[in-house]
Order: C-alpha cells, then sequence, then structure tokens
C-alpha cells in the first residue's frame, strides 16, 4: 500500500523498459498500479501535454535525449499520482529549456495536487525554484533546515549595486560597510552590508562625487550564501542544527 503513496525519481538510473516504446512502459505501469482506464487516459495525454511528450510515446526508451528520458521519467513516476515524490537530480545534464519544463511540471503537480516533493540536488536553481525548505548537510550532519527565506535574510546581509557613470570612474570615497569590487571605464560595481550601509546611503555617496546615469541594486544569490554557510559561517550566526 505504500508503495502507491510513493514515487521515485533518479537522475543517471532509468525506470522505464530501455528496449519499449514510452507507451508501452507506461501502459504496463498503469496495469501494475491498477489506475482506472478512463483516469489513465485523462492523466497521459495531461503529461504527454505538459511534458511534450506526444511525439515520444512511440519512440524506445534508448533512442531518447538525457532530457527526453528524464521527462519521461516524471511521467512513468507520477502516472499513479503518489503522495509523496522523491527526485534525485532531476536536473542533472540537461539544457536549460528542458529544465525550465520539469521544474514548471514539478511546481504543477504541487500546486493543483498536494504532492510533497523531496529533492537532492547540487543544482542552486532547482532550490531557488522549487523549494520552500532547504536541508544542508555537511560531512554527513544536518547543519540547516528551514526556510529558504531564513537563508537570504540570515546571511544574505550582502548586497551587489553597480553603476554606470557619464565619466571614467575616479577614486572613491565609501561609507562604511561598501567596498570597491570593479572599476573599469565607466562601470563601477560595489558590494555593502546592509546591516552597516543601506544602499540610498551608499548610492548618495557615489552619486555626490560623480554623475551616474544607471544604477541597479542585486539580490542576494543563493549559491554564495551556500557557500558561507560551507565555510563555517552558519555556525557563528546561531543556525547550526542541533547534533
Amino acid at each position: 500500500a505504500n508503495a502507491r503513496r510513493i514515487g521515485v525519481v533518479f537522475g543517471q538510473r532509468s525506470q522505464l523498459w530501455w528496449d519499449l516504446a514510452l507507451i508501452e512502459s507506461l501502459n504496463m505501469i498503469a496495469r501494475i498500479y491498477e489506475i482506472e482506464p478512463a483516469r489513465y487516459q485523462q492523466l497521459l495525454d495531461q503529461f504527454a501535454e505538459t511534458l511534450d511528450l506526444k511525439a515520444l510515446l512511440k519512440v524506445p526508451i534508448r533512442s531518447m535525449s538525457l532530457g527526453q528520458k528524464m521527462r519521461a521519467e516524471l511521467a512513468a513516476t507520477l502516472i499513479h499520482e503518489p503522495e509523496i515524490v522523491y527526485l534525485d537530480e532531476p536536473t542533472i545534464g540537461l539544457d536549460l529549456i528542458v529544465k525550465e519544463r520539469i521544474r514548471d511540471f514539478i511546481k504543477q503537480q504541487n500546486r493543483e495536487k498536494g504532492t510533497t516533493v523531496i529533492l537532492t540536488t547540487h543544482d542552486i536553481g532547482d532550490i531557488e525554484e522549487l523549494c520552500k525548505r532547504v536541508m544542508i548537510i555537511d560531512d554527513g550532519k544536518l547543519i540547516y533546515d528551514g526556510p529558504i527565506t531564513t537563508i537570504k535574510e540570515r546571511f544574505g546581509q550582502f548586497r551587489e549595486i553597480s553603476f554606470e557613470t557619464a565619466v571614467s570612474v575616479p577614486t572613491l570615497n565609501l561609507p562604511e560597510g561598501a567596498d570597491l569590487i570593479s572599476a573599469e571605464d565607466r562601470q563601477l560595481k560595489l558590494r555593502f552590508n546592509r546591516t552597516i550601509a543601506s544602499a540610498s546611503k551608499v548610492a548618495a555617496a557615489v552619486m555626490n562625487q560623480i554623475e551616474v546615469l544607471d544604477f541597479s541594486l542585486a539580490e542576494p544569490d543563493l549559491s554564495m550564501v551556500v557557500k558561507q554557510i560551507y565555510r563555517g559561517a552558519l555556525q557563528d550566526e546561531g543556525l547550526r542544527t542541533e547534533d
């Protein structure tokens, strides 16, 4: 009974029959899980449309590209409508377009059916697009378990602000908490600690010294935040979970 509630996708392993066409594998899975025929056809049509599988239904799995196989794997995993889905590196090695389609499909299943998705990935994009709760493991130990927003709030104290100036950038006097990243021709990039200096304060300091044509503010990058955590900043911030 529990098997019916669970679906699993492995990035480098297949649950589909290698020499069978996709539709034959899906038909077999539908019979194994005893899916009612009308419901199966409804789900098949939906998945074929959402995952762009219509042209692949009669293609053997061995003849598919990596991205095509992963879309087929997702259909096979979710065709019996499991309550919990484990995804192990579901977008590994895939191009940006296929990644976006797969992420959209996963979000749709969660939104429309309440499917719980447990994701293991090294792709920061997967985490930012799909996850609300994050668990970070370092050397076999759980060092963080909580909302993704908390990581950014507590570790995302650094911002980057870029300026396009009217003339080449001179030596500038910057407020405390702000540092120069680069200054090339008329492009200036600074990093500042928002707990020490505000964006408006940094921008005003620059504009008081040089004519600015345009500027933009970048939010903290999650990959950099995670790097800080692995470097030990997590323990200093008191976010490390108890062993």
